[in-house]
């Protein structure tokens, strides 16, 4: 299996009454502990990773280390960038893997700003989540859908006990929360980030039929336990921590009632698959190293714009082929064809630097076959 879209997972989750599991990836180990334990589980699962304020040389090793796991896993799998604070961390996290993203509250309670970036990602067929800040009440959350044009919300559950009196009164504000938000009809993609592995039981009933992904705090307590278990020793500790963290994911995806929903899910939903944008052509007007300067350029002007994964520029390797030059441009999603169209960085090196010179070319777009 491979990547899959948000929406349709949680539309899945809602039509059978579970809860998607949410792990957090710091780093290669939480990654295999993740899939592992989601795998054990045959449970679909969305990995969340930190997008926000990250060295961005890090996010993207990271992030092309997650992808290229989701396309091996037997689960279903949803990359979340989350903490996103500006509109370039945005751009960054879809171009290097992301198809699903979640604000910071301070961008997201930026109206105007918060819109742009959500246009940026719906122009990449990437969903958006807003983060409400703390201490907002219900009228932030319909504001933060009707004013940031956010696909859906993440949420917090206080750490408090379960069966408490006070649990009590979470799980109620929670629900008045969910219902407040589908007053419309149209469920909103939803994130619920609480304290233990999986939802407690007194709030599990009310997310289930929801579509909801639980963002448990347990991965914590597990590397905690590896690293005072380890003393010292950096090969068992890192051994211990990943099998201490596929339990913590296999036991919030059996709590959450993921398990065994593997099958389901890729049923019901989409790949996510990237577009290879395919150009061969010839010059005119323009010698060998003309032609290179300008492919030189492009990779770098063209690479910048959102929803573009790569930018391959070949020559051919034997003379007499019937066009010398070619552009492999990758896109992450079908909908970045006409954003990339239209984008004024794009219009600009085409017109100005390209199709001046280059009136013998050919221009498809191809989707891979799903494995």
């Amino acid at each position: 299996m491979t990547m899959v879209y948000l929406e349709d997972l949680l539309a899945c989750a809602r039509r059978s009454n579970f809860v998607v599991t949410a792990l957090e990836v710091r780093d290669l180990a939480f990654l295999q502990g993740a899939l592992r334990g989601a795998e054990r589980q045959q449970a679909p699962v969305v990995l969340v990773v930190d997008a926000g304020g990250s060295d961005a040389d890090h996010l993207a090793a990271l992030l092309a280390a997650m992808e290229q796991a989701a396309q091996q896993s037997a689960s279903p799998v949803v990359i979340h960038g989350s903490g996103i604070s500006s509109l370039s961390e945005a751009v960054h996290a879809i171009n290097h893997g992301c198809n699903s993203l979640g604000l910071d509250a301070a961008l997201t309670a930026q109206a105007s700003l918060c819109r742009e970036v959500v246009k940026m990602a719906h122009d990449c067929g990437v969903p958006v989540l807003g983060r409400p800040g703390v201490g907002k009440g219900r009228a932030d959350l319909e504001t933060v859908l009707r004013e940031s044009n956010c696909d859906g919300v993440e949420l917090e559950v206080p750490p408090v006990p379960d069966g408490s009196s006070r649990s009590m009164e979470a799980v109620e504000v929670v629900c008045e929360d969910l219902a407040c938000l589908e007053k419309d009809g149209r469920p909103p993609l939803l994130l619920v980030r609480g304290a233990g592995l999986s939802p407690p039981a007194s709030l599990r009933q009310a997310l289930q039929g929801r579509g909801v992904a639980w963002l448990g705090g347990g991965q914590e307590a597990a590397a905690q336990k590896c690293l005072a278990a380890a003393n010292g020793d950096y090969d068992r500790f890192v051994a211990h921590l990943v099998e201490e963290l596929a339990e913590a994911a296999a036991a919030t995806a059996q709590g959450g009632g993921g398990a065994g929903q593997a099958e389901a899910a890729r049923a019901m939903c989409r790949v996510w698959s990237p577009v290879e944008h395919l150009i061969i052509y010839n010059v005119s007007d323009l010698d060998e190293a003309g032609a290179e300067t300008m492919m030189r350029d492009g990779r770098r002007i063209l690479g910048a714009i959102p929803g573009v994964r790569q930018v391959f520029t070949g020559v051919a390797v034997k003379e007499e082929a019937r066009y010398r030059y070619c552009w492999l441009v990758r896109f992450v999603h079908p909908d970045v064809i006409d954003s990339y169209r239209h984008h004024p960085d794009h219009v600009a090196f085409a017109d100005n630097r390209f199709r001046p010179v280059a009136g013998d070319r050919i221009s498809i777009d191809y989707q891979a076959f799903p494995d």
